[in-house]
């Protein structure tokens, strides 16, 4: 994170920097955010679930069953045809994928919207 006059375009580490670097503006820096900023800490993956690729998916097989995105209670879910019966799955796991179903603002259309109470009885 760094400051920036937007005057001058003088530049530091802290407002008090800005100023130091000889910035005589009357306005109050700008806060900024570096590249370095949103890189998410690195944690030690530990799991081998935490190992496995993530995949995005809308509709199709994953193994022997047929799923599609839908959104349940405003989360995303696959609706799953299991043996000939439905079931919900917040993510499904096949082999070294696991598969999580596209959220409402990840389509490229409305999704199917549902209560789980109406859809599972």
């Amino acid at each position: 994170m760094h400051y920036q006059c937007d005057e001058c375009d003088v530049e530091g580490k802290t407002e008090k920097d800005v100023r130091k670097n000889g910035c005589k503006c009357r306005i109050m820096p700008t806060q900024f955010l570096d590249p370095e900023d949103h890189k998410e800490s690195k944690k030690r993956k530990s799991s081998k679930e935490e190992l496995k690729l993530e995949v995005t998916k809308i509709k199709g097989k994953i193994g022997q069953n047929y799923v599609e995105s839908v959104i349940v209670d405003d989360k995303p879910h696959f609706l799953c045809n299991v043996d000939d019966e439905l079931k919900l799955a917040e993510k499904i796991t096949d082999g070294e994928i696991v598969y999580r179903p596209l959220g409402a603002d990840e389509c490229g259309y409305f999704p199917y919207k549902y209560d789980k109470t109406v859809l599972i009885s």
